[in-house]
């Protein structure tokens, strides 16, 4: 009996010997894989949508490189996670020069945010563009210059939508550094790729957007956007009259790169027929018009340099970035919030009962307030604990003020649950709904009067009237 387990254990071991081997030597190309290379088409990872600037100079560079590769190559864009969903499929395909992918800034960027992405999992094989930040507003937008746009900010913070590349994206952070270097603060709008957040500015559905040169220019030339600035050193040729953040008085300057890489591990052979059609296509006339048109800056940068710059530019983010947001500090305002429902129920059990025209407590209100509170409190916890922690927290200043002002929500929410029944409920309710909607960055005599007063006359003739309940 004996031998015959040690037989079959040996066989076992035998076979996931073999697959592990047969798993390993798959990840790679042979050696006869690679005096042949290229024998078929070559996928190239773009991770934005098609139209924006990644995705303008992936392409334009693919062209250029199938004549001298004498094989297609393919551009693939896949999307999501500011990128990462299109990384990290880059990062797990075979190491055999068949897939190759764009690696944007948000390469040295997405690990110091949560997500699974190292520049170390990619073989480069070169840099080929720079491209300068701008923000724009729409066409009719009433901010004609970028100081116009910073005071609408002061005054309203939090409230001017600008919308981006993605959650993580360098858009974003270009939003979230102009918010630090003028003491202002906005509202992010990710989206997946510059394209789809230029397209939302146009149509108006936020305030403004940040995006690359190449994004912003075309609709800028068509009126259909205005460009405030240019977040660069020098005025770009493409956009005639409009000036740097810095002739703004805006003492800042940010934008993206983009490059080649390929799964790490290639064959050497490989990667030297890669670079030199990359160096080849990097430096044709048809490559440098289209990205020089586009108002982004075209560069030819081999392997090594770029991984030297590579390397730099993770350690630079790495002390701009804050960390993750840590899931147990995200569960601060649900506690908080289960705390405040706690409280609520408490002190509203000490009303005390009084008969009425109908069999409505006079707690009910106080205690459904509570019970919703209690519930998004959990649903917040729940989310916070189950989702990845993707995202960077905001800066200290933002996230002060955004703690203060839940805070306040959160007291003016408890304070009027239980004194709405010894105060009038017509003068409470206003009270209430006047201070939300400040603290919720609503300004303005429609906003803080006519709608409170609108809300609160609803509310008292649907259930103070029609339903009869003491209020």
């Amino acid at each position: 009996m004996r031998p015959t387990i040690i037989r079959t254990a040996s066989g076992v071991l035998t076979l996931a010997a073999l697959v592990t081997v047969a798993g390993c030597a798959d990840r790679g190309a042979t050696v006869e894989d690679a005096a042949d290379y290229p024998s078929k088409d070559v996928t190239l990872i773009v991770p934005y949508q098609a139209g924006g600037a990644s995705d303008l100079a992936a392409r334009t560079l693919a062209n250029q490189m199938e004549q001298h590769l004498g094989t297609n190559i393919i551009v693939e864009n896949r999307t999501g996670g500011a990128g990462s969903v299109g990384l990290q499929h880059l990062a797990e395909a075979h190491a055999d020069g068949y897939t190759i992918g764009y690696l944007p800034v948000e390469t040295v960027m997405l690990g110091f945010q949560g997500y699974d992405i190292d520049p170390a999992n990619y073989d480069l094989i070169g840099q080929m563009v720079s491209v300068p930040a701008t923000i724009a507003v729409p066409a009719d937008s009433p901010y004609q210059t970028l100081d116009d746009l910073l005071k609408a900010a002061e005054e309203a913070p939090g409230t001017i939508t600008v919308s981006n590349s993605g959650a993580g994206s360098i858009w974003e952070a270009t939003t979230t550094a102009l918010g630090e270097a003028t003491g202002t603060e906005f509202k992010p709008v990710p989206f997946d790729g510059g394209a789809p957040a230029v397209t939302a500015a146009i149509g108006g559905e936020v305030d403004a957007v940040i995006a690359g040169i190449s994004e912003t220019t075309p609709a800028h030339a068509e009126g259909q956007l205005r460009v405030l600035a240019v977040f660069d050193e020098e005025p770009s040729p493409s956009l005639e009259g409009v000036p740097t953040a810095i002739e703004e008085g805006v003492d800042l300057t940010m934008g993206g790169w983009g490059g080649i890489g390929a799964p790490a591990g290639l064959p050497e052979e490989i990667k030297q027929t890669l670079e030199e059609a990359f160096t080849a296509a990097a430096s044709s006339e048809e490559f440098t018009k289209v990205i020089t048109d586009s108002g982004n800056i075209p560069v030819n940068v081999p392997a090594d340099e770029f991984a030297s710059f590579v390397e730099s530019e993770a350690q630079n983010f790495k002390a701009l970035l804050p960390p993750p947001a840590s899931p147990v500090r995200e569960l601060i305002p649900a506690l908080a919030g289960i705390a405040v429902a706690a409280g609520a129920l408490a002190l509203a059990a000490e009303i005390p009962e009084k008969a009425g025209l109908t069999s409505f407590s006079p707690r009910w209100w106080p205690e459904g307030l509570a019970f919703l509170l209690l519930g998004l409190s959990v649903l917040h916890a729940v989310l916070a604990l189950t989702r990845p922690a993707a995202a960077a927290e905001r800066p200290a200043a933002a996230h002060r003020t955004g703690v203060l002002r839940l805070t306040a929500m959160l007291l003016s929410i408890l304070g009027y649950g239980v004194l709405w029944y010894y105060v009038d409920f017509r003068v409470s309710t206003t009270v209430l709904l006047i201070a939300l909607v400040y603290l919720g960055g609503g300004r303005g005599w429609k906003a803080l009067l006519v709608f409170p007063a609108i809300v609160t006359a609803t509310l008292y003739l649907l259930f103070g009237v029609l339903l009869k309940v003491p209020i």
